[in-house]
């Protein structure tokens, strides 16, 4: 709900506004500014939803409900007045709300040598009925105070975001640039980007792809991807898979194929697999892909898949193919099957 704020809400803010609160204006708000986060200027003026004539200069906006002011107090907006909410003394930060929620966590981070390298920043903190942290926005800050990382805690669910300036600059980089980038970029690595890496980067990086990032690869790429990855296919890409791709697969990446994907695979690839691809696929082929097999197919198969094959199946073998079958193979058959 929208709250009504008078000017007597802004009465603290004269002396560091440099102005009279009579210069204020009464409104109906739910918030001071539309804004930038960042410092007042003429291009981003401040409290011009509370101000007659507003703020250019001086101040700054932390986020959509925290300000500092250039005396370094800070105040907080909570839609029913602003205040005062502590000091910025330029080291670790906790600022608390007039029912004594924190709102606002500010840390700094070191490199080993206890230098300053960045910042820490956490609002819109949200608590559940129990005291657990269950929402926040953090942002990540260099050494100069800009941000290189935004995470957002909602509903369970954590989502990281960077700057769009960020984000091209990235693209730019050498493979060994992007080997020591944050983890957390690499998901924001275009498809034509991931596609110009060595294949020793990729395998280094793909841990931290997104489905997204893995469905949008091209058919040359697949074959670098890991089981985890592999998983994480479209259908439709796992439909212009032939064959000598699964082929050329290792078991990791076998593994990694789901029901789902094993099932679009077309029967004509099956019956193109060699047999030590079938056996890489005991555990993940079905009942009628198993029926599908030849007989110089079906060496790959484990006794438990063995004992699957249909007596037409069976009945083709040969003592050549049979030859081939270890002692855990023979015992699983039949004696139907044997009789065939």
């Amino acid at each position: 709900m929208k709250q009504y704020v008078t000017v007597i809400n802004i009465v603290i803010l004269a002396f560091e506004l440099g102005c009279l609160a009579g210069s204020a204006k009464e409104a109906t708000i739910d918030r001071l500014d539309d804004a930038a986060i960042g410092p007042a200027s003429v291009n981003n003026p401040l409290f011009t939803f509370l101000m007659q004539q507003p703020v250019t200069s001086k101040w700054i906006k932390i986020n959509a409900s925290l300000y500092e002011g250039p005396t370094k107090s800070i105040y907080y907006f909570d839609k029913e007045q602003l205040y005062k909410v502590g000091d910025n003394t330029g080291g670790d930060l906790v600022l608390k709300d007039k029912y004594n929620n924190i709102i606002y966590k500010k840390n700094a981070i070191y490199d080993p040598q206890g230098n300053i390298t960045g910042y820490s920043e956490r609002c819109n903190l949200i608590y559940n009925e129990y005291g657990q942290l269950i929402g926040y926005t953090e942002y990540c800050r260099d050494s100069t105070g800009n941000i290189i990382k935004i995470k957002i805690l909602k509903d369970g669910v954590l989502t990281i975001d960077i700057p769009q300036e960020l984000k091209n600059k990235i693209q730019t980089y050498t493979d060994d640039e992007i080997l020591k980038m944050d983890p957390d970029y690499v998901r924001f690595l275009t498809k034509d980007k991931l596609e110009s890496l060595n294949s020793s980067t990729f395998d280094v990086i793909q841990a931290y792809f997104s489905t997204e990032q893995v469905q949008q690869l091209s058919k040359n790429y697949i074959h670098l991807l890991s089981g985890d990855n592999i998983a994480r296919l479209s259908l439709n890409q796992i439909g212009l898979l032939h064959a000598q791709d699964f082929n050329s697969w290792s078991q990791d990446q076998i593994n990694g194929l789901t029901r789902e994907q094993m099932d679009y695979i077309s029967d004509a690839t099956i019956q193109q697999l060699n047999w030590t691809t079938i056996g890489k696929m005991n555990e993940k082929l079905s009942d009628d892909q198993i029926h599908l097999l030849s007989k110089n197919q079906v060496y790959g198969l484990s006794p438990d898949n063995i004992s699957k094959l249909t007596l037409a199946q069976v009945s083709g073998l040969d003592a050549y193919q049979l030859n081939y079958f270890d002692s855990g193979q023979i015992s699983a058959l039949s004696q139907e099957q044997i009789q065939s």
